[in-house]
C-alpha cells in the first residue's frame, strides 16, 4: 500500500512539517449537505485545512507498545497537521479504500476509511459548525 495514506495517523504527527496551505478566499460551506462537503472536503487539501478544528485530535495503536498493542491520542495544534488527512479519489481508487459515513447524534458525522481483507480502517469525526462541519478527530485503528 501507498505510504502517503497507511498510516494516516503517521502523517499527521510530521511535527514541523506541515506547509501552511492557503485556505479558500470563500468562508462558505464546499457542500449543501454532508455528501456534497465531504466530497470536496477528500478532493481538496485547502477544503481540509479550512474545515479541519485546532487543536485536532488524533487517535491511533501503537501495535510496538510491550506487552501488547496500546491507544495512543495526541492532540494537534495548527502547525502540526499535515495536508491532505484524507485521500482523494484517484488515491482511494489506486488503493482499493472505502468510505461509509455514519450519523451519530447532534448532527456529528463519520466517515470510515477502510481497506477490505486488510485491517486498515481509519474513523474522521465531523461536528456541525456554523451551517458547515469540522474535522475534530482522526481515529486510526490499523495495525
Amino acid at each position: 500500500m501507498n505510504n502517503r495514506f497507511l498510516p494516516l495517523f503517521s502523517l499527521a504527527l510530521m511535527a514541523g512539517a506541515t506547509p501552511a496551505l492557503a485556505a479558500p478566499a470563500a468562508s462558505q460551506c464546499p457542500g449543501a449537505n454532508f455528501d456534497a462537503f465531504l466530497s470536496a472536503f477528500a478532493e481538496n487539501p485547502a477544503v481540509q485545512q479550512a474545515n479541519t478544528a485546532v487543536p485536532l485530535v488524533v487517535r491511533s495503536i501503537d501495535s510496538e507498545a510491550d506487552p501488547e498493542p496500546q491507544p495512543v491520542t495526541k492532540t494537534l495544534g495548527a502547525g502540526e497537521v499535515r495536508f491532505p488527512v484524507m485521500p482523494d479519489t484517484a488515491d482511494r481508487q489506486r488503493e482499493s479504500l472505502t468510505f461509509a459515513t455514519t450519523r451519530k447524534g447532534g448532527g456529528v458525522m463519520q466517515v470510515k476509511l477502510a481497506q477490505a481483507d486488510t485491517s486498515y480502517q481509519v474513523f474522521y469525526t465531523f461536528r456541525p459548525k456554523g451551517s458547515c462541519w469540522s474535522l475534530v478527530e482522526i481515529d486510526n485503528q490499523s495495525l
